[in-house]
């Protein structure tokens, strides 16, 4: 064989081609560099962390012999390299080439499409085996190519070639591999940049915000789902059997067919979310106008974005109404459906609901896998910027994907809308530690000074504990504003990858001793002081007299604070259970004696000055604790509120207690003040004062007016914890449930009963200066009767008869009338077995008078009269505004006159249609022409299809959704009205008026009916209504008819609903609100689970002569 000639130097130092490609991660190396690139993964000293890429025990099989031609970073020519252990060339010489230049071998992939490395587009999942062929890499490859077998299995591969001399000096080859690393270099940094431009790039496009008006908050659409789908796909699944807490999480799905609490929450759950959505589209201020390229163009973005944003807006609102429209639609055929319907339904609903999510299971796991590949070239890329010669700051913290959740985005979003400046940018790791260090320096700043403050107001008297009153303020209001920045604060969003691995950055850290950690000069330095600051104080602390309390500082408020609901019941009560076995310590003496409440204190003491104090006089009152704070061992402030006569929303009394004003023969401060916790009912014994607060002197204000009580003592103890902002009280079901509670927190709760109480009270005045006689009449009836509504049935033992509760009391009403009582009212409750909705009580509170001599139209003039005025006195204005539980809001101007609307004629203008005669109005020709006029707009009635329910249908669609301010609907049909008068000029209507405000009836009058004959075609009508089963048709009375027969005078009546008229002048859209203890359903997804006192065994001590089981 010919000798080949020498290659020229220049050749020899030709750099490698990238040509082979990594069959797990599809990186682009050469020959030499691949196989070391695999070795990392299975070298015995140090190897690499699997990634989930590379196939470890694939590497591991293919590279059993791991050997290399020359060690890594030699000098010499790979062509004279030994080949000891390297398979054959894959490419066959033909005689042809015999004494020709040789060619530079490459490898068949690196071929195709003239590409140096094999495109990694739409590889997803690593093959078998590596399709690579990397020469002097793998043994025990077979041959492929022109028949040439492996070595050892009986082929030949010639003779080796005699190494060649070296061309060059080492010198000259320094300098060529030098020029190559700079080369190198450059491209190492182009390629860096190339990445951070891309990662620029990438994260541009993923902040561009497109403003669709066809798109919607939700990841589903609401509109195709029914109410227990909605109800299952929005609210949170029900908690477990043993997460009990005496302040409850949300209302959530249960296993019980949803109803009116669980569409409450899917209200709050959307007004929430749709919210946010107008937020965000509020908060759109760029609009990106076309596709971000590279380079970037320079008009890719405009900031003309108010027509978008306004039109986003109102597409919000447009499917914020027809969600809402939705919601109530689908709830009123979920309540239409019988009790086991609903339960088979919610059944299947719950199957279909485990089979929705598996799909979304199965989805999430396919988008987990993506991820995952997403996550093995992301860390590539990491890898690469860091190994790369960047500045400082990429070594020092490696660039990372942070993730924002939907969540986060709101939030920071919010936050800059109401700020009106950019969100603050997620702290870092390394910023913590220094934050923690200078709160925990001011708290100890504090510290020192309450008891610089309290020991000095023990020889100074009770001003000297007056500058300590906002220090103890501003120290609850740090802790608080500190507690709530760890919670909520952004340092959150800060991503939880691992550290960069060490680089030289690590020499310039100190090693801090007490730690073992490698921290900055600074830092260091900033521990030390911390810890000599420590020191000094210890050091203070030991060499001062023992204080005589060995209680910490507040130590109640650190137990209210660190301890839950459940454990704090449990650990109160069996602290209260050991008072109990001590006479002297009895947590619930009988009579404490009160001369004062909060406003006979306010209008003595009010003229106090700051700084003055009334010794003179003691005061003698008692309150439940809202608040407690404590400047140091000897100084304790409490916020009470008196049990007034009269309501006072949100006022608070102030009680300083000091030690050196302890009443002597009274128990010690210590031992009054270790068993008061908040919620507890106190009495005080002491003097008026008002404070002298250097802070509010500054700023110009009076000091607070206080009691500096000489003596406390425990009435009873609250056991539970009382709400706060971490366990905070504002379920509406449970605040109804609990509803002794929501008056004790609730400042709102409280106003709206005492104004509830304050209007009843107007309403007897005003009949009683107009001579009405308030009566009282039976609540049970042999017969329902009074109004047209489905009674409660009770039964009597005695007499062995089914009796009704009271639906109304018209029919004894006008029976007092016959007797010769003019004017006569009554104020009482009435029973209707109907639903329970946001405007109806099966028991509520009514208003009915009768007036001998009058008619509807006196009525009318009455009930504007009472009302207006009623209005004026409560609100001191005839406009009030009222929300609906939609959000829409009305403006209501109650004052006289009222609008007033004929029903037919406002029918037919609705409707279009022209309705029959009146006096034909109860004919079947009507009811074939009404069940039409539904039909063409619309209207579902319930069956029975009778006229008087399908005229009353068409009246609350076309007609009351009209009445927001007052109004009267006047002459219905007298089939409607069975104890009406008929009209005295229109036959087939009576003289009776409904009265509407903001859509809902509150009142409901006529001139009464006082002919016997008449008045028994009426209710024999009505019996024939309820044989067609109509079950809030009345029956004939033959007692009433009996009354009838003596004559009853022209009579004018009225019947006012307390509780509708309640709502809307306290602005409240549910019942409940203005009902003190409303009806509610049993709870039955409350875990049945022992109380606490039970759970650790703790039982009360008996009474005497009452043993205790």
């Amino acid at each position: 064989m010919a000798e080949s000639p020498r290659r020229p130097p220049e050749e020899s130092v030709t750099k490698a081609v990238k040509d082979k490609n990594c069959p797990y991660c599809q990186q682009a190396f050469t020959s030499s560099s691949l196989g070391r690139h695999l070795d990392l993964y299975i070298k015995e000293k140090n190897p690499k962390a699997p990634d989930g890429v590379h196939d470890v025990e694939a590497i591991r099989r293919i590279r059993q012999n791991i050997t290399r031609r020359q060690p890594k970073g030699a000098v010499s020519r790979r062509a004279t390299s030994a080949s000891v252990g390297t398979p054959a060339s894959v490419s066959q010489k033909s005689p042809d080439s015999v004494g020709a230049e040789p060619s530079v071998a490459r490898s068949p992939l690196s071929q195709r499409g003239g590409s140096q490395a094999r495109a990694v587009a739409g590889n997803k999942y690593p093959f078998n085996k590596p399709p690579w062929e990397a020469t002097g890499v793998i043994n025990g490859l077979a041959v492929t190519e022109g028949g040439a077998t492996p070595a050892g299995e009986g082929g030949s591969r010639g003779p080796k070639p005699a190494p060649s001399p070296r061309s060059v000096n080492r010198q000259t080859l320094k300098q060529q591999l030098d020029a190559r690393q700079q080369i190198q270099d450059a491209q190492d940094k182009a390629r860096a940049a190339e990445l951070a431009l891309r990662e620029l790039l990438s994260s541009l496009r993923s902040a561009k915000q497109q403003i669709d008006l066809d798109s919607m908050p939700f990841d589903f659409d609401p509109f195709s789902l029914d109410f227990p789908a909605l109800t299952l796909q929005c609210l949170e699944p029900p908690p477990t059997l043993f997460a009990s807490t005496q302040h409850p999480t949300p209302t959530s799905w249960g296993i019980l067919p949803p109803g009116q609490s669980q569409l409450e929450a899917l209200h709050a759950y959307f007004r929430e979310e749709f919210r946010h959505w107008k937020l965000a589209c509020a908060g759109a201020t760029t609009v990106v106008a076309e596709e971000l390229t590279y380079p970037p163009s320079s008009n890719a973005v405009r900031t003309d974005v108010k027509a978008e944003v306004l039109a986003a807006e109102k597409a919000a609102e447009k499917m914020e109404k027809h969600v809402y429209d939705h919601l109530a639609a689908t709830y009123s055929i979920w309540n239409g459906l019988g009790q086991e319907q609903r339960e088979q339904l919610w059944r299947l609903e719950l199957a279909r609901g485990v089979g929705r999510k598996q799909k979304e299971v199965d989805k999430l796991k396919e988008g987990q896998r993506l991820l995952q590949q997403e996550n093995a070239n992301l860390k590539t890329q990491i890898e690469q910027l860091t190994r790369l010669q960047q500045p400082r700051e990429f070594k020092i913290a490696p660039p990372s994907t942070v993730y924002f959740d939907d969540k986060l985005m709101r939030r920071l979003m919010e936050y800059g809308m109401v700020n009106m400046k950019p969100s603050v940018a997620p702290a870092t790791a390394s910023a913590a530690p220094s934050i923690s260090t200078e709160q925990d320096e001011d708290e100890d700043e504090d510290d020192e000074d309450d008891d610089d403050v309290s020991m000095s107001g023990q020889a100074a008297g009770p001003d000297a504990g007056m500058d300590a009153e906002g220090d103890a303020e501003g120290d609850t209001d740090a802790d608080a504003d500190a507690d709530a920045d760890m919670d909520d604060g952004p340092g959150h969003m800060a991503d939880s990858t691992a550290p960069a691995p060490p680089t030289e950055e690590v020499a310039n850290l100190h090693l801090d001793e007490v730690t073992g950690e490698r921290v900055s000069k600074t830092e260091l330095k900033k521990r030390q002081k911390q810890r000599q600051k420590e020191a000094e104080k210890a050091a203070k602390a030991a060499a001062a007299p023992p204080k005589a309390s060995g209680k910490p500082k507040n130590a109640a408020g650190e137990e209210e604070k660190d301890l839950n609901p459940n454990q704090y019941y449990e650990i109160r009560t069996r602290h209260i259970n050991e008072l109990l076995k001590n006479p002297e310590t009895n947590p619930y003496p009988h009579k404490f004696q009160v001369t004062y409440d909060d406003t006979k204190f306010e209008s003595e003491f009010g003229h106090l000055k700051s700084g003055e104090t009334a010794e003179d006089k003691e005061i003698r009152i008692a309150g439940r604790i809202y608040n407690k704070r404590a400047s140091g061992s000897k100084l304790i402030f409490y916020d009470i509120r008196t049990s007034a006569d009269t309501i006072s929303i949100g006022t608070q009394l102030q009680v300083v207690c000091q030690a050196q004003l302890a009443k002597e023969g009274a128990p010690s401060f210590e031992k009054q003040h270790e068993n008061i916790r908040r919620g507890d009912v106190i009495g005080i014994v002491g003097y008026a004062g008002r404070t002298n607060p250097k802070n509010r002197l500054a700023e110009g204000k009076e000091g607070e007016l206080s009691v500096f009580a000489t003596e406390i003592v425990l009435l009873s103890p609250c056991l539970h914890m009382l709400p706060s902002v971490r366990f905070p009280f504002a379920d509406g079901e449970q605040r109804a449930r609990m509803r002794y509670l929501d008056m004790l927190w609730n400042d709102r709760s409280r106003e709206v009963l005492w104004q509830r109480s304050r209007m009843v009270r107007f309403i007897r005045d005003f009949f009683h200066e107009r001579r009405f006689i308030e009566v009282e009449t039976p609540m049970m009836h042999a017969i329902a009767g009074g109004a047209t509504a489905l009674p409660f049935i009770t039964h009597h033992n005695d007499l062995d008869i089914d009796m009704y509760m009271r639906v109304a009391p018209e029919l004894f009403l006008k029976k007092m009338i016959v007797g010769q009582f003019g004017k006569v009212f009554e104020l009482g409750k009435n029973f209707r077995n109907e639903g329970v909705d946001l405007t109806h009580n099966p028991e509520f509170t009514s208003c009915e008078f009768y007036w001998a001599y009058a008619d509807m139209f006196d009525v009318m003039a009455l009930t504007e009269e009472l009302v207006s005025s009623l209005v004026k006195e409560l609100t001191g204005s005839y406009k009030t505004k009222f929300t609906t539980q939609h959000g829409e809001t009305y403006e209501v101007n109650w004052e006289a006159p009222w609008r007033k609307v004929e029903m037919i004629p406002e029918l037919e203008k609705a409707t279009g249609e022209k309705f029959p005669p009146y006096e034909e109005l109860h004919t079947d020709e009507t009811n074939q022409f009404l069940q039409r006029v539904c039909k063409k707009m619309g209207v579902e009635c319930p069956p029975p299809l009778t006229n008087a329910r399908m005229i009353d249908k068409l009246t609350g669609e076309f007609i009351e959704e009209t009445c927001v301010n007052p109004t009267f609907i006047l002459e219905h049909p007298q089939m409607m009205s069975p104890l009406a008068k008929y009209h005295r000029s229109k036959k087939g209507l009576c003289e009776r008026f409904e009265a509407f405000v903001c859509k809902k009836e509150i009142a409901n009058a006529y001139t009464e009916l006082n002919n016997p004959f008449d008045q028994r075609l009426r209710f024999e009508e009505q019996a024939r209504q309820k044989a067609q089963g109509d079950d809030e048709a009345q029956l004939v009375d033959e007692s009433f008819l009996n009354a009838l027969e003596y004559g009853l005078p022209p009579t004018g009546g009225w019947g006012l609903g307390i509780d509708r008229l309640a709502m809307f002048i306290t602005n409240n859209y549910a019942i409940r609100e203005v009902l003190a203890f409303p009806f509610l359903r049993e709870d039955k997804q409350a875990p049945k689970e022992k109380f606490a006192a039970e759970v650790v065994d703790v039982q009360p001590l008996p009474e005497e002569g009452i043993p205790h089981k």
